[in-house]
């Protein structure tokens, strides 16, 4: 893990020209990603990292383990409405 993690940022910033300091776990299930997974995210240098773990990131949320909204190609109007549930369910959590 170590090597792909630190890999895939030193060949993005050669890639890109920048620092990268924001890393998505492959995948990002439960299942695809653990503790090792964000030690090794964090010695690489990244500031943050995202899981496909359902939810909204807070100000608590760790990190490197923040969760994400699945966004799809929905029209303005759609993701308008999609908005409405998720900033309800924000505040209850």
């Amino acid at each position: 893990q170590s090597a792909a993690i630190s890999g895939s940022r030193t060949a993005l910033e050669s890639l890109v020209g920048r620092d990268v300091v924001h890393f998505a776990y492959p995948f990002g299930g439960r299942e695809e990603f653990d503790d090792t997974s964000v030690a090794e995210a964090s010695r690489a240098g990244f500031r943050t990292a995202c899981t496909t773990l359902p939810g909204s990131a807070t100000a608590s949320s760790d990190p490197l383990r923040l969760p994400r909204r699945l966004v799809m190609n929905w029209t303005r109007t759609r993701f308008r409405i999609q908005l409405i549930p998720w900033s309800q369910r924000r505040s209850r959590e």
